[in-house]
């Protein structure tokens, strides 16, 4: 999100393209646009091969600029979020997984300097009543992997049309404990007073000096965004929802850690925790204790997913009911 204005020419279509037969022909792709506000968001709907109706989710992806296939330029090419997809297609499962606002498949306006976690929570809430309008679609989850789990909070919160929540890698704590914890592992305690110093004035919009090698943390116009997610308190808007719910964590993501989903299984005694050995903040096996020790697994979209992934996320979807 580093441009101050994103403008696209606006088109009406809600469903475009052809009808494409995933390889394999077990499941169908299909390129889908719904509008949002001002917007209109391009995604991929797939459906398994036998006739519906379906349960379906829609995958909400993580922060920065990464598309519908849980891929972004910013160095990760896992394609987890199409793995993801095809994975719950094959187990009689249906998805919408779509491309973030600000990314060049979508049309429409937005002032990126006044955007907040909203906005992007309302895009999911518009994905998921284009899956409750269809006659070919049962109940309806929301699936939010990392910064997504925040987002499918905030959109059930504001009554979107789904009948249950899966949190995958999501944060069960604020944004600027997290941070501090990542940076932790990766900074001496000099840089890291150094970042406490300039992320407090940085939020406050008081000058500050720029942090060598973190400046994409500080970007101008992000500033409104991250002032609003350094507010929002997973637990606390978890606690006050009453739709089934699922956590997932694997064991060895250093991004987002099994602390995160102790405390969202703690928000209601119904929540299901699963935690799955070996496995990393993409969901595929990896064993490094630091990101660059893990990194040929974000980079690399060939690698399957975790084994226990998809069966863990289809057997709780497949518990819900319209």
């Amino acid at each position: 999100m580093s441009c101050t204005r994103t403008t696209f020419a606006m088109t009406s279509a809600l469903f475009a393209g052809s009808t494409l037969m995933a390889q394999g022909g077990t499941v169908n792709d299909s390129v889908v646009h719904f509008t949002s506000g001002p917007m209109t968001l391009e995604g991929t709907f797939t459906t398994p091969a036998r006739p519906g109706p379906w349960p379906a989710v829609v995958i909400i992806a993580g922060s920065g600029p990464t598309d519908r296939n849980g891929n972004s330029p910013l160095g990760v090419n896992a394609s987890t979020y199409a793995l993801l997809a095809r994975g719950l297609a094959e187990r009689g499962i249906a998805s919408l997984r779509y491309d973030k606002r600000g990314l060049p498949s979508g049309r429409g306006t937005f002032d990126i300097r006044e955007t907040t976690p909203h906005e992007f929570a309302a895009d999911a809430a518009a994905a998921a009543r284009l899956l409750a309008a269809r006659s070919d679609i049962g109940p309806v989850a929301f699936l939010g992997h990392s910064e997504g789990g925040m987002l499918a909070l905030l959109s059930a919160r504001a009554g979107a049309p789904v009948q249950g929540l899966i949190l995958v890698s999501a944060a069960g704590r604020d944004l600027t404990t997290i941070l501090r914890e990542q940076l932790a592992r990766q900074l001496s305690p000099a840089m890291l007073a150094q970042f406490d110093t300039a992320w407090s004035a940085y939020l406050k919009g008081d000058p500050f000096q720029p942090v060598p090698g973190l400046e994409a943390l500080f970007v101008p116009v992000n500033r409104r965004f991250m002032q609003s997610w350094r507010d929002i308190q997973p637990v606390e808007l978890l606690r006050g929802l009453t739709l089934p719910t699922l956590v997932v964590q694997g064991e060895t993501d250093v991004q987002i850690t099994p602390e995160d989903a102790a405390a969202l299984r703690a928000a209601r005694p119904d929540v299901k925790l699963v935690i799955l050995p070996g496995v990393n903040h993409v969901l595929k096996p990896a064993t490094g204790k630091t990101i660059q020790e893990q990194m040929a697994v974000y980079a690399d979209k060939s690698l399957p997913l975790a084994p226990a992934v998809v069966p863990a996320l289809a057997d709780f979807v497949m518990t819900l009911r319209k």
